[in-house]
């Protein structure tokens, strides 16, 4: 029997499931893919099975699929090579794993389904600015998530009362905030890169025309990547900033480069004195003064690394299956059943889990993202527009996300929703970037269609059943 919380969720996700549909298919695609994205903090359904939100990804793709919206397929090659990776290497799994793996293939598609769905509108409605602000607003959210958990401290707090809507867990014994992606080293990423589109923001803010919202979101960003305690995510930002500082030297100047020291300077001092002094959540400094290496991989991490250096070889082609750790594995009796800890570290992950040929294929899809960003890349002047600049600042983005996953790795099973933002953040990104050979529609003024299903146009009333809409 489900407890009322749970049949509280159930009647949500159906409400919110056929409304989404509805919305997605009959109405502009703006309404659907900000919801999605403004979802993503918040699993209201969150279960050893999968989330509501990579339901209503799956939704949202049939909708847009029937009424013809979604139409252009980028790296289509690499994605396909990906999933014919991941059947080869579950084919080598044992049996009973079978549908663990299955689970963790239909979520890790959701979140290429959100990139198409991402690249898809924005290829249509080429609004760099309403691009941008949307994700600025997904940050927002992610901001005020934290402060409820920062104020909470070590109090579970669930909305409405209802313990199914309860926030992410504090690791309180390790003095470290969570934040609502899953762990530290995820919301650490996540923060790290907003604050590297904060500055490209705050670069550009005469044209972008909204300073009020930038500052407080990058202090904000900077304050909470600092109580995650994420020694790896805040060094990943201080190699971004300086690669930040070369790719754009032209466009900012050299005045321009001191301003964004200082002013950088000083709002990491003020808000590293702040949450220091403050809050319980004040580790990281102690972590970066306290670690150490040996052989190149620090203190923390040798035992992980060394158990996947160990196991890796035994199959080195194709690997064990798609998915690492399994549903309940500690309650499940699995003859011959062996796995490992998460490595923390994209390589080695992939390595374990697809082999050899998955971290190619892999590679090859990060490679094309990239280089079609590098390719498209400008000589940036000192008044560049924002535009212009970014191409760049994808490529440093995709650039510092990847230094980043060597310490994390963002394709585990629990971890779908900072999958489907990378992937969102990456389809808007190449769509925003790619050369316009004409101008594009707006929404307010893009063509109609027809809707198979209802046999009419909104906007133009009654249309025939197989009449062809010039």
């Amino acid at each position: 029997m489900f407890s009322t919380g749970q049949y509280f969720q159930l009647i949500i996700a159906l409400f919110l499931g056929v409304v989404l549909f509805l919305v997605s298919y009959l109405s502009k695609p703006k309404p659907a893919i900000f919801f999605l994205l403004l979802m993503l903090p918040f699993q209201i359904i969150n279960s050893r099975f999968g989330t509501l939100n990579l339901v209503l990804v799956y939704l949202v793709g049939v909708a847009w699929l029937l009424r013809g919206q979604l139409r252009s397929f980028p790296l289509l090659g690499s994605v396909l090579a990906i999933f014919f990776v991941y059947l080869i290497s579950m084919s080598q799994a044992l049996k009973a794993t079978y549908f663990d793996h299955i689970l963790y293939i239909v979520t890790v598609g959701g979140s290429y389904l959100f990139f198409y769905l991402s690249y898809n509108y924005f290829r249509e409605y080429r609004d760099f600015k309403q691009g941008i602000l949307m994700f600025l607003w997904l940050n927002i959210l992610v901001l005020a998530y934290c402060t409820i958990q920062l104020v909470a401290g070590d109090q579970a707090v669930a909305f409405l009362g209802v313990q199914e809507f309860k926030l992410q867990g504090n690791l309180i014994e390790k003095q470290r905030l969570i934040g609502p992606f899953g762990s530290a080293g995820t919301n650490g990423e996540f923060f790290a890169l907003n604050i590297l589109i904060s500055g490209f923001l705050l670069m550009n803010y005469r044209e972008f025309g909204r300073l009020w919202m930038i500052v407080p979101v990058a202090l904000g960003n900077l304050a909470f990547l600092i109580a995650t305690g994420s020694r790896g995510s805040f060094l990943a930002l201080v190699i971004g900033i300086l690669m930040f500082m070369f790719m754009f030297r032209r466009q900012l100047g050299v005045a321009g480069s001191i301003r964004l020291m200082v002013v950088g300077t000083v709002g990491m001092v003020a808000m590293g004195v702040a949450v220091v002094k403050y809050t319980d959540f004040n580790v990281l400094f102690e972590r970066l003064g306290e670690t150490t290496f040996e052989g190149g991989v620090p203190d923390t991490r040798q035992k992980a690394f060394e158990l996947a250096l160990e196991k890796i070889p035994d199959n080195l082609v194709i690997g064990h299956g798609p998915r690492l750790r399994l549903i309940d594995e500690w309650k499940r009796v699995i003859k011959d059943y062996e796995t490992i800890p998460y490595p923390h570290n994209l390589i080695l992950f992939l390595l374990y889990t697809v082999g050899g040929l998955g971290l190619i294929v892999y590679a090859i899809f990060f490679f094309r993202l990239g280089f079609t960003w590098w390719r498209r890349k400008r000589r940036l002047r000192r008044k560049s527009t924002m535009q212009e600049g970014l191409p760049t600042l994808a490529f440093l983005l995709l650039a510092v996300f990847l230094i980043d996953q060597l310490k994390i790795e963002f394709l585990r099973f629990q971890l779908a929703d900072m999958q489907q933002y990378m992937f969102a953040l990456w389809g808007m990104l190449l769509a925003l970037t790619e050369p316009q050979k004409q101008t594009a529609p707006t929404e307010a003024a893009a063509p109609q269609r027809r809707y198979p299903l209802v046999g009419a146009n909104l906007k133009g009333g009654a249309v025939a059943r197989g009449q062809v809409q010039q």
